[in-house]
């Protein structure tokens, strides 16, 4: 028997571990799915290439018109030229003010600070809302469903705070890091805390119940009872069946 007890248990814990191993598991894809971006180069060596030799090339021609505009200086041509650069000029002052004022926490507009800001917000609903269910059910995996839903929680926290910050001076990459791990943690321990007190709170409650006799039940209905309802209470109190013989 004592074999058999122990094929079983050993059964039964390597079950546990493959099911946690799953949680695990995705909560690896999903921080690689997020931030493997970062390791990857914003633009290859060709395109900075191409955008420093345009650049040159740019500076080239600005040297050019300007010596141009100084050799065509009190021609009828260079009049047009400062007419129409002045133009410019004041629709660009415009466009620049229009553009400030329809940005938006440093975003471009409201649209794209939602679009940016929006889903990391509901993923650290969703990873809370989980994290309590968690916490309150039973289950094997339990310790792999933390894990999963404390790495969404730090995924969406990195990426709510960096879009909070985009009006002000850029932290670096670490700070955010550090600072979504610190919050997902405090985030993960209280919840915990929270779910255990309102799970012995109403554990509690149901004992307080248990403990109360017939005569306490019936006093304290009609004590929140009104007077011209009494009545009404009784006949509700003699339709009530009950299991004993």
């Amino acid at each position: 028997m004592s074999i058999l007890a122990g094929v079983v248990s050993t059964a039964q814990t390597m079950t546990k571990i493959r099911g946690n191993f799953i949680y695990y598991f995705i909560a690896v894809v999903c921080t690689t799915a997020f931030f493997i971006h970062e390791f990857i180069p914003n633009d290859s060596e060709d395109y900075i290439n191409a955008v420093n030799n345009f650049n040159n090339a740019k500076q080239e021609k600005k040297i050019a018109l300007q010596n141009l505009n100084d050799n065509a200086k009190g021609t009828e041509l260079h009049k047009t030229y400062l007419e129409r650069s002045t133009k410019a000029d004041k629709l660009w002052d415009e466009f620049l003010a229009i553009e400030k004022q329809d940005s938006f926490l440093g975003f471009k507009n409201l649209q794209q600070f939602i679009g940016e800001f929006g889903w990391a917000f509901g993923l650290f609903l969703y990873s809370i809302f989980n994290l309590i269910i968690t916490f309150i059910k039973s289950s094997d995996t339990k310790y792999g469903e933390i894990i999963l839903h404390s790495t969404l929680n730090f995924i969406s926290l990195y990426f709510v705070s960096w879009a909070l910050q985009q009006s002000r001076p850029d932290y670096g990459k670490g700070t955010y890091v550090v600072y979504s791990i610190l919050m997902s943690l405090s985030i993960v321990w209280g919840t915990s805390k929270l779910v255990k007190y309102k799970v012995k709170y109403i554990k509690s409650l149901f004992s307080n119940i248990k403990d109360l006799n017939i005569k306490d039940l019936i006093g304290f209905m009609f004590d929140n009872t009104k007077e011209e309802s009494e009545e009404k209470m009784w006949d509700v109190l003699k339709g009530v069946k009950h299991g004993r013989k």
